[in-house]
């Protein structure tokens, strides 16, 4: 709820200026704010009761989508209260009117045993309603009359396209429903299309209506986006959820979220399983360095290099960047560095060698990968040591450990060394790295260092007698570090590890605000 600016003066304020006003007019004040509070009290309570039934929602109810669009339209004050909704399918004919079942038993397993444990029964009642017996009658004439007057004024579709998603939306699709829903919450912050099973992305295509209307309102340089597109700020596509086991995460097209680009104030955007070709693809699809997408993230996916560039090169500012790919594409490192060099603050990007980080000279935050700190030397050239993996041994010898002080600018303030590939290098590499990050960490140029994470290569070092963990901690930084732990204690502890890097990708814990489930036991 929204708070007044004075209440957020400082107390000691508020007393000076009580000081300077005249008993009389601070008592007609006192009571002025009691009267308007009297008269307001039945509003305020109804705006309660808004605040959370509207707040957080997601579709997995087929009356939740019908219910907040019912209420966006003939109530506006409820509609300023929405401002997440998480989409976990959609619903093609009124026969698909169901709660998805599979999503209820996958909740219900993934509940079971210690995770359930405190979780209140509200929590794990799940929505059993039946809706598949409806047909078009369930929309009032007036209603359908609005919403294509809607589609026509609002989202400025043309006649034709208003005429084919008409029919859609009269034979039960919710895909129109949802798009006209985003466009009348004016206080929309986050949209999550959350992928729990393969056909859900790729045979649906949820995004289809919003991407549509998006390119229309593109191309019509003078038309207003309509309050919820301009409202939001997150967006969310086919990412995994955590109540669902791997290999039931779907894909997603790449033409599908293309469009989300040229949302006029969007600052994140996060992706997940991107499929398709760049040769189906527009050259202006993406308008490149226009996009106000500050922080971008790309995971698991399959695009070929010309996409996966254009797709960098939009936003015109990149802050942040996470780039979680198995295999980058040639020129990719580089184009990065070309086109935000001098915007990007915090950098996870997946193979990225450290000259690369040279000319970001602004950055803050920064995964990297310890292999490539690591190089051989042999016979005058370098190769980076994973591609010849051993355990301490006459070929250790040749290994070069690079210094970090030669690639990073003074102006980092987290640091994450991650082992991608989960090789061993042996305890006296280790603790060479260790060595050189506790020099890094202690050379006073790195003033501005606040947080050093080693946590996932501290198993490759003997606790007892590393001379360079004590210099760590001696720093005073926020070290992450794993801890001698006992047989079955390490998951809990990675567990707990993962959720102090939330960052961009940390997305476990925002679906299950909708879901009623506490974070603590999904997370």
């Amino acid at each position: 709820m929204a708070s007044s600016p004075l209440l957020a003066l400082p107390a000691e304020l508020l007393d000076w200026i009580a000081d300077l006003v005249e008993v009389e007019d601070l008592l007609d004040f006192a009571l002025v704010c009691k009267r308007l509070h009297y008269h307001s009290r039945d509003r305020l309570a109804l705006h309660d009761r808004y605040h959370g039934l509207c707040r957080v929602n997601n579709d997995r109810a087929p009356s939740t989508m019908p219910m907040l669009l019912r209420l966006a339209i003939n109530d506006p004050e409820a509609a300023w209260h929405v401002r997440e909704l998480d989409f976990w399918g959609n619903r093609k004919t009124f026969v698909d009117w169901k709660p998805f079942d599979r999503l209820e038993n996958a909740i219900e397993e993934a509940l079971e045993g210690p995770r359930r444990a405190g979780i209140p029964n509200s929590a794990r009642e799940r929505p059993r309603e039946d809706l598949s017996d409806q047909d078009q009658t369930f929309w009032s004439l007036g209603e359908l009359g609005k919403f294509e007057e809607i589609m026509k004024t609002c989202l400025k579709l043309s006649p034709v396209a208003t005429a084919a998603w008409m029919t859609e939306l009269r034979q039960g699709s919710d895909r129109p429903l949802k798009g006209i829903l985003i466009a009348l919450l004016p206080r929309l912050r986050r949209v999550n299309y959350i992928s729990w099973t393969f056909p859900y992305m790729t045979g649906s295509k949820p995004l289809a209506f919003v991407g549509e209307v998006i390119q229309r309102i593109r191309q019509l340089s003078h038309a207003a986006w309509p309050p919820g597109f301009t409202s939001l700020r997150r967006i969310d596509v086919a990412d995994p959820t955590p109540l669902l086991p791997i290999g039931t995460w779907g894909s997603c097209p790449r033409e599908s979220v293309a469009p989300l680009f040229s949302l006029p104030n969007l600052k994140t955007l996060n992706l997940s399983n991107l499929v398709g070709d760049y040769d189906s693809m527009a050259e202006d699809e993406i308008p490149l360095g226009t996009s106000s997408v500050e922080e971008l993230g790309l995971h698991a996916g399959e695009l070929r290099g010309k996409t996966l560039e254009q797709f960098l090169k939009a936003p015109a500012r990149l802050k942040k960047l996470v780039l979680d790919y198995a295999q980058i594409p040639p020129g990719i490192h580089e184009a990065i560095v070309e086109s935000h060099a001098h915007a990007l603050r915090d950098i996870n990007v997946e193979s990225m060698r450290l000259e690369h980080f040279r000319k970001l000279e602004n950055l803050t935050g920064c995964v990297l990968d310890v292999e490539h700190v690591l190089v051989v030397e042999h016979r005058g050239t370098q190769t980076v040591a994973s591609v010849m993996p051993f355990r301490d041994s006459k070929a250790s010898k040749l290994i070069k450990i690079l210094d970090l002080r030669d690639f990073l600018p003074p102006s980092i303030k987290k640091l994450r060394l991650e082992m991608t590939r989960n090789w061993k290098f042996g305890e006296k590499t280790a603790e060479a790295v260790l060595s050189m990050v506790a020099d890094f960490v202690e050379d006073p140029r790195y003033s501005a260092l606040e947080e050093v994470c080693i946590w996932n290569f501290m198993d490759e070092i003997d606790h007892s007698s590393t001379k360079a963990l004590p210099r760590l901690l001696k720093r005073g930084i926020e070290l992450h570090h794993q801890p001698l732990l006992l047989l079955g204690e390490d998951v809990i502890e990675d567990r707990k590890h993962e959720m102090l890097h939330p960052g961009i990708t940390g997305l476990g814990c925002i679906e299950t605000e909708s879901l009623g489930i506490p974070d603590v036991y999904v997370c």
